[in-house]
């Protein structure tokens, strides 16, 4: 997909569609959006499924992949595979001499082959990265770095409405005068270090155990939006929840919706994650005055609640800390038009 004007120049995004699941997807979905009226922007799709209307990368047609990189002025690589990265860099930077933007949203120790991906994204004419770990391992090899939040922040009126079913769930818990609203979410049930990636078996565990000390007002939707790796890990959470009478105090949504408009529903956010790149769902929080709890997996923005890593009670004493805490309003008050600047800045430059 791309558009019609000759007289823009002519941006490439490789990565995710935007039609996807994930932070990466999103974020190239709204930069697509920021973007429109100052490039004709096409895609190369990185992903399983595929989507109508986007070239996707597995379809193995090379001849395909190259006239897109022929016609592009500028690329920008989101691949979060190192192997593709690298691929995409030597074809677009090294072989056809093409403006490269290369990010890597992720912790990068996460990868193997680190000295491998150093001496190639030292070819491109820039390099972002989003957190504090990846940043200090590029930092001497990169002429152009830049740390940088991958967030920008959403357009709620483009946001579709929530399902009916997710809205009577909420309002339900509602009911409840004292009710406290819990939110999170992961792109797909995966595994990391051998443990569940976004921690929804902490989340649910956290629940009990505020349910076990009589604290029965705690209420949390997790959004799994493709569940496709681990059906059986799936089912494993939905037996403990129904053999702890944890019915009506979690519901697990399986299916994509806009986590932005549950938000806006919510009282605290929840990232339970066991590694993580930057985490775009706290930027998010924070854009609509809501409180993050987290993991300290890694450093996270000021007047985020912290709780240890993979300890469920830790959690759950975390939650009760931003449940009981009243003044603690957090605003990104950057504008649609100063991401709209920073990016244009490092596509022009």
């Amino acid at each position: 997909m791309s558009g019609t004007s000759s007289n823009k120049r002519k941006l490439l995004i490789i990565g995710p569609s935007p039609k996807s699941f994930g932070g990466v997807a999103i974020h190239i979905r709204r930069l697509a959006i920021l973007m429109q009226d100052e490039f004709d922007i096409s895609y190369i799709d990185e992903g399983r499924e595929r989507f109508e209307g986007f070239f996707n990368l597995r379809s193995l047609n090379l001849f395909k992949y190259l006239n897109f990189i022929i016609k592009a002025d500028d690329v920008y690589i989101n691949s979060g595979l190192f192997f593709l990265r690298i691929f995409h860099i030597i074809v677009c930077k090294i072989l056809l001499r093409k403006k490269t933007i290369v990010a890597i949203h992720h912790d990068v120790t996460r990868e193997r082959m680190i000295p491998l991906t150093k001496f190639f994204v030292k070819k491109c004419d820039t390099l972002l990265v989003v957190n504090q770990t990846t940043e200090k391992i590029f930092k001497n090899c990169v002429k152009n770095l830049i740390y940088l939040s991958a967030f920008i922040p959403p357009n709620i009126e483009q946001e579709p409405e929530l399902p009916q079913e997710v809205i009577d769930w909420c309002m339900k818990c509602r009911n409840n005068d004292d009710a406290v609203l819990m939110v999170s979410n992961a792109w797909n049930l995966v595994t990391h270090n051998g443990y569940d990636l976004y921690g929804l078996d902490l989340c649910i565990e956290a629940i009990k155990l505020l349910l076990d000390k009589g604290k029965k007002n705690f209420y949390l939707v997790f959004v799994v939006a493709s569940n496709t790796s681990n059906q059986d890990m799936m089912a494993g959470y939905k037996r403990f929840i129904k053999n702890n009478n944890l019915e009506e105090n979690i519901l697990i949504w399986e299916s994509p919706l806009s986590f932005v408009r549950l938000i806006q529903k919510c009282d605290i956010v929840l990232r339970a994650t066991n590694t993580d790149g930057e985490a775009l769902t706290i930027r998010e929080a924070f854009c609509f005055n809501k409180k993050v709890v987290a993991s300290d997996v890694i450093p996270r923005p000021t007047n985020t609640f912290l709780f240890k890593n993979r300890d469920s009670s830790s959690l759950a004493n975390a939650i009760e800390v931003a449940a009981n805490c009243n003044n603690h309003l957090i605003s990104d008050d950057h504008t649609l038009d100063y991401y709209k600047k920073f990016y244009l800045e490092i596509f022009n430059n």
